[in-house]
């Protein structure tokens, strides 16, 4: 007889045992059992029960005549040698998840005690002295006698309790360095695919792309380079080019990233510029959020034990107690990044002081007493000129609440300069001024030397919800000259052609209007030159809101086209829902039509289109139609329809977009991208993988089809790999399993894990799993009467395969085709039964997806 996996849940809840493949209540089953032959010989506190508190006497009433000794559960569930995947909490506080060694307690054999390293206490938190060989496993209570610890083995949690002033005080941001996985040695591809055909009456012009960005990791070090393809049908020619070969390697207790190749040397303060070389630079994602994000410290002088309060915009963010004497907070959250902190000292004896400390989060502004620099050697690298030695480095440190300072220079044999700049935290908003002195020897032995003063303005002003992205604007004098123009300006006949910039102001403004009045929002830059009359610009203005769920927008831009004349542009667009509230079953899940006028109000379109998504297959589809009229050489009008599709999948995202026009014009495009990774365990395909961020190699026996993070395009393939990118360097990441969507006959005995990539790494994420084969069986004593409820059920290895539950019904895994099973409730031969029995034949595909029901067993 054989049961459909749907149709045991409710039965195998009431045995007590989660049903295949479900976390809940899943006990903590070892996944490699560890003898403690060689360790060091326990004391006696660690031979004692972990908690005598937790110990639980069982109503003898509920079990009668039920032969079984619970006595084993009075302190949970027993915990046998082995590794343990579990969630870690110190004095109640999660510190993520890790593998603890439980090892033999000779005390008691049901309560195997942990094990742990010195690198385990410095990922927790704990303060320890180190011990001789500190890399090697000792029992915790060998570390800390005063701890108490308590397995979950239910709930996977390992708690520990230490006092207080054994917890290593870090920002509660922070995240141990030893908790950074450079991962395993693996190599990546992206590949991005776009293929364009257009005819045009009767000609036909084909063109395609392929990019390709490979990666290779191995012992710490990531090579990455990048080469793309192009064809073109009307030269019938195929160009090759590669660029950007580097290997980079984090330097941990510089907080920095080393690169070597092909790079490039930039920071914030100067232009970028390629060059084959080194480079050396702060990664500011190795500090905590609170310590890479701006903010003031807040110092004062308390004289009594002294309540102190801040708030922002009249809302408190942090109110704690703070003894006599100096005191320094800087562990506290902000509701906004531009408003004042307002700090209020309640002396005890009813006196009250107050002061205000500016805020604003700008892009220069750093924590106080943190510093950023960059270094970079090498030669400058293009085809054709000169390719002198260059250098650049800058550096960066917070002063105080108030100022940031800054600093660079860069050089080549014929060319310096110097900055220097100041960044200031005010009531208005962030402002940076700066100064950069250039100076270029010619080949004539002149000496040009020039100035450029920069300014830039961030904030956010709350009272009217107006935002100042960035302004800046930067002035230089007729002979200041870039790294790259110098250069250029040195080499042959070109000297004539260098137009150096005189000035540039760009602005950026958004701004909410009250509530129900939409947004308004502004963008501009204008660039003047000293050589010629040009002058460049360029603005946007846009306006939004919303009429019920009908959203519309209108905007004003300028752009350039491909000679340099400016074309202005209006734009208009209406956004409608459709379906209603049974929006789930529309076909297009949006109607929007928009009204373009460009080209000097000569050039008229008014399109429409249909949007849907299918969230089930992860597909995206739409259909448009335009019409066009153009007023430059008399009056034409022109009909355009098409449509386009995109379906993401567990092998990478495939697109297709098809139009024709009433001007005798067809086209088409097919689009393809994706990542492939190759590791030890094989090659995967999927989406496209990030080169700087961190990727999560998902590993989980017999659990194909499972989805990774609740994506429908992230599955895992039949050997049990997937792989998810997009991971936070640096940071926590939880990369879970959804088994709901699994093929296979298997028991996840977790669905989620915590993990800390460093950047570009590729890190292993086992699951552990138990895809051996389960087994639904009624057996019962040879006189018809129920075999002991808690009765252990044990193969002919005498390996536990499952326990009785209610009414002579047991769940397994593991059973062999046939064989004999055995009910053990005691050590007296009467308390003891076997039977044998042999599994129904059925195909692969059916054990794989079904649970198998063995009936009228009889144990003698």
């Amino acid at each position: 007889m054989r049961i459909k996996y749907q149709r045991i849940i409710i039965t195998l809840i009431l045995l007590g045992k989660p049903p295949t493949g479900l976390h809940a209540e899943t006990p903590a089953v070892p996944v490699q059992e560890n003898a403690a032959a060689g360790l060091p010989s326990t004391t006696e506190s660690a031979q004692s029960i972990p908690d005598e508190e937790e110990k639980v006497e069982f109503d003898s009433a509920f079990f009668t005549d039920s032969g079984v000794d619970v006595s084993r559960y009075s302190y949970g569930n027993p915990v046998l040698t082995g590794k343990y995947r579990t969630a870690v909490m110190v004095n109640d506080k999660l510190r993520g998840q890790f593998e603890i060694n439980f090892v033999e307690n000779p005390a008691d054999k049901l309560r195997a005690l942990p094990c742990v390293d010195q690198a385990f206490f410095d990922a927790v938190g704990i303060k320890v002295d180190e011990q001789q060989d500190d890399k090697e496993c000792h029992l915790l209570q060998d570390w800390l006698p005063e701890a108490r610890w308590k397995l979950d083995v239910n709930e996977q949690i390992f708690s520990i309790t230490v006092p207080q002033i054994k917890i290593i005080q870090r920002a509660e941001d922070e995240v141990p360095v030893s908790l950074w996985d450079e991962g395993v040695n693996a190599l990546t591809i992206n590949h991005n695919f776009n293929y364009y055909r257009s005819t045009y009456s009767s000609d036909t012009s084909d063109s395609a792309y392929l990019g390709v960005d490979a990666g290779l990791n191995i012992a710490g070090w990531r090579v990455r380079m990048r080469g793309d393809a192009r064809y073109s049908s009307d030269t019938e020619d195929v160009e090759f080019d590669s660029s950007n070969l580097f290997a980079e390697h984090d330097i941990t207790a510089l907080k920095s990233q080393l690169r070597v190749g092909e790079i490039y040397g930039s920071s914030s303060f100067f232009d970028s510029f390629p060059m084959r070389g080194m480079s050396l630079s702060s990664d500011e994602r190795m500090l905590p959020d609170s310590l890479g994000n701006f903010r003031p410290v807040i110092r004062g002088v308390a004289e009594t034990n002294a309540r102190l309060i801040v708030s922002q915009k009249g809302n408190t963010i942090l109110e704690t107690t703070v003894p006599p004497g100096e005191f320094s907070i800087n562990d506290y959250s902000t509701i906004s990044s531009s408003d004042d902190l307002d700090v209020t000292i309640y002396e005890a004896d009813g006196r009250t002081r107050s002061f205000s400390i500016p805020y604003n989060s700008g892009a220069r502004l750093l924590y106080p007493g943190v510093g950023l620099y960059t270094l970079s050697v090498g030669e400058y690298d293009q085809q054709d000129g000169d390719t002198p030695i260059v250098g650049q480095a800058t550096y960066q440190y917070g002063v105080n609440n108030l100022v940031t300072v800054y600093s660079g220079a860069e050089y080549f044999s014929d060319y310096y300069a110097v900055l220097g700049g100041m960044s200031f935290n005010t009531s208005l908003g962030s402002i940076s001024l700066d100064m950069t002195h250039s100076s270029l020897t010619t080949e004539e032995g002149d000496i040009l030397q020039g100035q450029s003063w920069g300014l830039t303005y961030s904030s956010t002003l709350s009272a009217t919800n107006t935002n100042f992205d960035l302004a800046a604007y930067r002035y230089s004098t007729e002979n200041y000259y870039s790294l790259d123009d110098a250069i250029y300006y040195l080499d042959d006949d070109r000297s004539d052609r260098v137009d150096n910039m005189r000035s540039k102001l760009q602005v950026n403004i958004s701004q909410d209007l009250t509530e129900g009045f939409g947004s308004l929002y502004t963008s501009g830059s204008l660039t003047e030159y000293w050589a010629s009359a040009r002058k460049d610009k360029s603005y946007q203005i846009g306006y939004s809101n919303s009429l019920g769920n009908v959203n519309y927008s209108v905007s004003v831009n300028r752009y350039y086209t491909q000679e340099n004349e400016k074309d202005d542009q209006i734009y208009l667009s209406l956004s409608i829902p459709l379906g209603g509230e049974s929006h789930d079953k529309a076909l297009f899940d949006y109607l929007s039509t928009t009204y373009t006028n460009s080209g000097k109000g000569k050039n008229h379109q008014l399109s429409t289109s249909a949007s849907g998504t299918n969230n089930k297959q992860d597909i995206y589809y739409g259909v448009n139609t335009s019409l066009s009229k153009t007023d430059n050489y008399g009056q034409s009008e022109l009909t355009e329809v098409g449509g386009n599709i995109s379906m993401n999948t567990r092998y990478g995202t495939f697109g297709s977009s098809v139009s024709a026009n009433t001007d005798n014009s067809r086209q088409l495009s097919l689009t393809s991208n994706g990542g492939i990774l190759a590791h030890g365990g094989g090659v995967i395909l999927g989406r496209t993988i990030s080169s700087d961020s961190g990727t999560a190699l998902v590993n989980a026996k017999g659990a194909a089809g499972a989805r990774v993070n609740n994506d429908v395009s992230s599955v895992l393939n039949n050997d049990g790999y997937a792989f998810v990118s997009n991971l936070s360097p640096y940071r926590y990441n939880d990369v879970s399993l959804d088994p709901s969507t699994m093929t296979g006959d298997t028991e996840l005995k977790e669905t989620s894990i915590r993990v800390v990539p460093r950047a570009g790494a590729v890190i292993n994420v086992p699951f552990s799993t138990d895809d051996r084969r389960s087994i639904f069986l009624i057996m019962k004593k040879r006189d018809g009467n129920n075999i002991p409820f808690g009765t252990e059920v044990l193969n002919e290895k005498q390996e536990v395969v499952g326990m009785m539950g209610q009414n002579g019904r047991a769940f397994t895994r593991g059973l062999e085709d046939k064989g004999r099973i055995t009910a053990r409730w005691g050590d007296n031969p009467n308390e003891q039964c076997s039977s044998d029995y042999a599994l129904p034949v059925y195909s692969d595909t059916d054990i794989r997806e079904e649970t198998l029901m063995l009936e009228n067993l009889i144990c003698q």
